[in-house]
């Protein structure tokens, strides 16, 4: 079996050690943290980022208040100009050694959190507090159960200024990732099928679903080799819809979404000129759009805690897609990954 596949079945067990272990760290933090910021920003590259930008959409939605998404090395060469001592970064590094970071670290001159998966990392040094996620050793390139620790560790720093019904639904997730890969696994390894002779893939979502359609490119990206762009639903209007005809691979994530007039509007256009296009959706919402391009349904949860279950979606199949492609999953040509 291949690392990648084998990563993506730990994630129910990996959350689970995560919303386990890191609350102790996080209220360890919120102990000595001597202030309440303005602003918060994540900073990272690659998979952490699109991380940052799903709690982004969270802890707005729950606090009201700004957190802004930045890529690392932007962050150390223009952002940092912006930052005040009234403001909290967060760096995030699966390995806590990614150097993009480590320059945007040293570039930040207020209080600094770091968020890895490592102990004992050169971030940890050069941060006033670190929270770890519980993943364990992630040996395949593309990051998969790393990045679904990581943005519980995220979930869990915003949800204890909300209700405690939220929490619990955050407690339920790891169970319900484990139903969500169990019944899903063979629509996702039909789309990797079909994906045998494609180079192209649109991802598309709104709200929350749309940081996930950019973490669901990067993984067909690297691990598929295929041309794929996640973008929000009204901005697919504006040019790139004029793409879509017979047989073109449109992947719509939608959990949460599936009753909204935006996204109505858009599967139909889809079905109309006949696209390939699996829907991902909370399971009975939504019917299904093309007959031979599969469903995939999710176990109902709150919305804006879907993407725990739509981004190993897109990990299974950038993983099918791979192997149908006859690559390595694990190796992708030109990438390379920092494990400490």
């Amino acid at each position: 079996m291949h690392h990648m596949l084998k990563e993506i079945y730990e994630q129910p067990a990996a959350l689970k050690e995560t919303l386990e272990k890191a609350p102790k760290e996080i209220e360890d933090v919120y102990k000595r943290l001597a202030f309440k910021p303005r602003t918060i920003y994540l900073v990272g590259s690659g998979s952490s980022y699109y991380c940052g930008r799903v709690f982004s959409y969270l802890y707005e939605f729950l606090t009201k208040k700004k957190a802004i998404s930045c890529y690392s090395l932007e962050f150390a060469k223009y952002t940092k100009d912006i930052v005040t001592t009234d403001d909290l970064v967060f760096l995030l590094s699966q390995s806590g050694e990614t150097t993009d970071a480590v320059q945007a670290a040293r570039a930040s001159k207020t209080t600094k959190i770091a968020i890895t998966n490592a102990f004992d990392t050169t971030l940890e040094k050069m941060t006033q507090f670190t929270i770890h996620s519980y993943a364990g050793l992630e040996k395949s390139i593309p990051s998969t159960k790393s990045f679904t620790s990581m943005l519980a560790v995220l979930a869990l720093l915003a949800l204890p200024l909300t209700k405690a019904k939220l929490k619990k639904k955050l407690f339920e997730i790891p169970d319900l990732l484990k139903q969500s890969l169990d019944n899903n696994a063979e629509a996702c390894k039909s789309i990797g099928n079909h994906f045998v002779n494609e180079n192209i893939v649109d991802i598309v979502g709104e709200g929350v679903n749309y940081p996930v359609t950019l973490e669901g490119a990067l993984k067909m990206k690297e691990t598929a080799h295929m041309h794929a762009q996640g973008m929000p639903v009204g901005e697919y209007w504006h040019g790139h819809i004029s793409l879509v005809k017979d047989g073109y691979p449109v992947i719509l994530s939608c959990p949460g979404n599936e009753k909204k007039e935006s996204t109505k509007r858009f599967m139909k256009k889809l079905s109309r000129v006949r696209a390939y296009a699996p829907i991902i959706s909370f399971e009975n919402l939504i019917k299904q759009l093309i007959d031979e391009a599969p469903l995939l349904c999710l176990p109902i949860t709150e919305a804006i805690l879907s993407p725990f279950l739509s981004v190993p979606m897109f990990q299974l199949i950038a993983y099918y897609s791979s192997i149908a492609k006859g690559l390595d999953p694990d190796k992708p040509v030109g990438l390379h990954k920092v494990v400490k």
